[in-house]
């Protein structure tokens, strides 16, 4: 998946308008306001980045002759301004590619994310701001993976995905916590349930019972089901469970030590 401003396609199809219709008298190198103040090689040039930027493979190559002339025209003095001749000449070659470029992109589908209770730009580019000061960064890495993903299944709709997510995050949280108290007689097998019985036991206990409490609540309510293989969360359900599983992972950083 390739992430692209939906601005580059109408600026794409804008351009395109203007170099199907060329003028006599246009700039072919200089400033021109007709141009988008790019002279007419400069737009072509444009054209033939986006196609490649947008993977147009099969217009690319109907493009050809299309560029063989923009590249002879290179060769003429700065001044050169588009006359009659030319202005034929790139109308036939650009006519020649518009079939192409309108059977190509008909096959090209856009999903466009749609808003969530939580901003869609926390979910895609900053989660660690879902977080509480600085909490993310004292997260194991694999944890901080399993966070972005499941963020990022929230934004796209993909709730299932994303409860899987958070729950290996919140079990990879209970581990390292579970590291960091328990320094002799471990778990050989650290399993969730396991390895809260044990900090509950502990004596002189700083895990809060708060924090243990809400565990257990995760694990019998939403860790068990999930890997039944015939769940299924909505998206009300997921946009519920995230702030579950980032209040645990806030209570648990403050127990971890500063990276």
């Amino acid at each position: 998946m390739k992430e692209s401003k939906i601005y580059k396609y109408y600026a794409f199809g804008y351009n395109y308008r203007v170099l199907r219709y060329p003028s006599v008298g246009w700039s072919l190198f200089s400033g021109d306001e007709a141009l988008k103040n790019k002279g007419f090689v400069g737009l072509l040039e444009d054209f033939f980045t986006n196609l490649e930027e947008l993977n147009l493979q099969v217009t690319q190559v109907a493009a050809a002759k299309l560029k063989e002339t923009a590249e002879r025209v290179k060769a003429l003095p700065k001044d050169s301004k588009l006359d009659a001749t030319l202005c034929k000449e790139f109308s036939e070659r650009i006519e020649s590619v518009d079939a192409t470029l309108d059977a190509e992109l008909n096959l090209r589908t856009a999903f466009i994310v749609t808003p969530k209770r939580i901003h869609v730009e926390h979910l895609l580019n900053s989660p660690t701001s879902l977080f509480g000061n600085q909490v993310f960064d004292v997260l194991p890495t694999v944890c901080q993976f399993d966070f972005r993903e499941g963020c990022r299944c929230v934004a796209f709709a993909l709730p299932t995905a994303a409860a899987f997510h958070f729950m290996r995050a919140t079990e990879g949280l209970i581990r390292e916590l579970y590291c960091h108290v328990i320094k002799r007689k471990r778990l050989k097998t650290m399993l969730w349930h396991p390895m809260v019985e044990q900090l509950k036991n502990r004596r002189g206990n700083p895990v809060p019972k708060t924090l243990l409490d809400n565990l257990d609540n995760i694990r019998i309510n939403f860790r068990n089901p999930t890997s039944h293989p015939e769940a299924r969360y909505e998206m009300d359900e997921i946009q519920d469970l995230l702030p579950i599983t980032i209040d645990v992972a806030n209570r648990i950083a403050k127990l971890l030590p500063k990276k």
